[in-house]
């Protein structure tokens, strides 16, 4: 039996979960809404159960997905006072992030060797951040869209247009970036291909902590925290479930991407 290190909460893991889930459902309801008048986007929406029908759905779902953020900003804050804001365990960028991407960037042209990095690398602490600026402006401009009567006592027209044009605009960013570069870098790079288990298990093993992560593995050591893991190997029911849904939900967001590629070349939709 190999020995693990703890990586990722039960409570971490719940998070992630219920992110992609939601996240799924509102890329599929936005985007059938946005080109119902298009052959594929109204199969989606024939698919699923008609146009207005997907607008309480991406609503309620939208709301369900606001409230998990507040509730994980929470979380965040508490784990933040606890732990403090800056260190090796800290997801707050701190000047290291930037020496750590120049040496990698010096690394992949053969200037020197990759950066020693810690728990959190810099790209891992952007993917987390970008849904602190991405979340909010989803949220309150779905808000004032849903509510277009309401919303439209106290501002303009001109500022639901606005409010139209920055939900659309942040959506299609946020599903380009995960179905593009959050799924590469958490499964399809080769050091995670086939399929990166660690936010399903929670744990990684000590040998893939201490090539990928060799700064933090010396933190853990330093601290008697090394191999602390349950260092048991996923069931194979387990293992046979994360693989069909981690490999499902970047199926769908590949699809979803590329027809949506493939709609805005033809049509002008953006």
């Amino acid at each position: 039996m190999s020995r693990t290190q703890k990586r990722f909460t039960p409570l971490d893991r719940l998070f992630h979960l219920g992110l992609v889930v939601t996240f799924l459902i509102q890329s599929v309801t936005g985007l059938g809404r946005l080109y119902a008048t298009t052959p594929w986007g109204g199969s989606l929406v024939t698919l699923l159960g008609g146009y207005e029908h997907l607008l309480q759905v991406h609503y309620g779902v939208g709301v369900v997905m606001t409230l998990g953020f507040l509730v994980h900003v929470g979380h965040a804050l508490v784990c933040a006072v606890r732990r403090g804001w800056f260190g090796p365990d800290s997801l707050v960028f701190s000047w290291q992030d930037f020496r750590h991407f120049g040496e990698n960037v010096r690394w992949v042209v053969g200037k020197g060797e990759p950066a020693r990095l810690g728990r959190w690398s810099y790209w891992e602490k952007f993917d987390y951040w970008a849904i602190f600026w991405g979340m909010p402006i989803l949220a309150v401009t779905g808000i004032m869209l849903y509510h277009s009567v309401e919303t439209s006592r106290y501002i303009a027209g001109w500022g639901l247009n606005i409010a139209g044009l920055l939900h659309r605009a942040e959506a299609l960013l946020a599903m380009g970036y995960i179905f593009l570069v959050h799924f590469f870098m958490g499964h399809l790079r080769p050091s995670a291909f086939p399929m990166n288990p660690t936010i399903f298990t929670g744990e990684m093993t000590t040998e893939e902590v201490q090539e990928e992560k060799p700064a933090w593995a010396d933190d853990l050591k330093r601290t008697g925290l090394w191999g602390d893991g349950s260092g048991k190997t996923p069931s194979l029911l387990f293992k046979t479930g994360y693989t069909v849904f981690g490999y499902g939900a970047v199926a769908i967001g590949l699809y979803l991407l590329v027809n949506t590629l493939i709609l805005m070349g033809q049509t002008g939709l953006h």
